[in-house]
């Protein structure tokens, strides 16, 4: 009866470990469209996850505001007919979605303006003579149909100044899934609210973002934004070329910065939202 008892323990022993390692795998499925891909292997010399993750989060908490000279070209298909560039300019960014863009001509005068703060933003075209054609406005909750590109400013302002909020993001929700020894380039995904996932290619040392893309579960792209040419100032680092494109809205903006300035404090008089008197 004794060894009878010790072959029962060693065979519910067994079945114990089964159990756990079938829950574990079962544990790893995930709810929805697509599962996400399997861990690959990372080649021999490949940066340790949380040196990238402390340069990026670094470098985000350090940068308060910007301010530039700017080139910079918007198209909207379907709300604008043709692309619209604008050779000069001046863009004001205040983290973390507070956005002020002129737009002007080579003669110096203002063609478009924009005034974002929070969920509230004013476009104007000074050019255009009906009032009705010439603002355009959104408060937190209305209907942006209208407005001549669909995308809200605080988003376009969080994609391309200041995509991953370090304050909402922990270290757990960031994997390292790729990296690329010839070019230097480390993929990293990132989980975000929701059903989303955020897939960032970054360069280093130290590291930088070079290319963001919000997608879905399924693989829908919401938003793509590239980074290039990276200037530092006052030991922040920050690109001189962003363009980002939004394949649901068919609406891309870019901008070429030139003499940025960052961290000057930037005044809530720049953000102001404005209505003229009697609209």
């Amino acid at each position: 009866r004794l060894l009878d008892a010790k072959r029962f323990a060693r065979i519910r022993m067994a079945l114990v470990l089964l159990l756990l390692l079938g829950g574990g795998l079962t544990g790893c499925k995930t709810t929805s469209k697509t599962p996400s891909p399997p861990a690959t292997a990372l080649p021999l010399g490949a940066p340790r996850l949380d040196d990238i993750v402390a340069d990026l989060r670094a470098n985000d908490e350090a940068l308060k505001d910007v301010r530039a000279a700017a080139t910079f070209t918007l198209e909207s298909p379907e709300k604008i007919k043709s692309v619209q560039r604008f050779p000069s300019g001046s863009v004001a960014y205040r983290r973390p979605a507070d956005l002020r863009v002129v737009g002007k001509n080579h003669l110096g005068a203002a063609l478009f303006k924009l005034t974002s703060r929070g969920a509230e933003f004013v476009i104007e075209f000074p050019a255009v003579q009906d009032t009705d054609d010439r603002y355009y406005c959104s408060f937190e909750n209305d209907d942006i149909a209208n407005v001549p590109f669909p995308v809200a400013p605080g988003d376009i302002a969080r994609e391309m100044f200041m995509p991953i909020d370090w304050n909402e993001t922990s270290n757990k929700s960031v994997r390292l899934v790729a990296y690329d020894k010839a070019s230097g380039h480390a993929t990293l995904e990132i989980m975000v609210r929701g059903d989303l996932v955020r897939r960032v290619i970054v360069q280093g040392t130290p590291w930088i973002v070079v290319h963001n893309t919000l997608i879905q579960r399924d693989g829908t792209a919401l938003s793509d934004t590239v980074m290039r040419n990276y200037e530092e100032h006052s030991g922040v680092r920050f690109p001189a070329n962003v363009e980002a494109w939004f394949p649901g809205e068919t609406t891309r903006i870019s901008f070429e910065l030139r003499n940025v300035r960052i961290n000057t404090g930037l005044p809530d008089s720049m953000f102001a939202i404005t209505w003229p008197a009697g609209q």
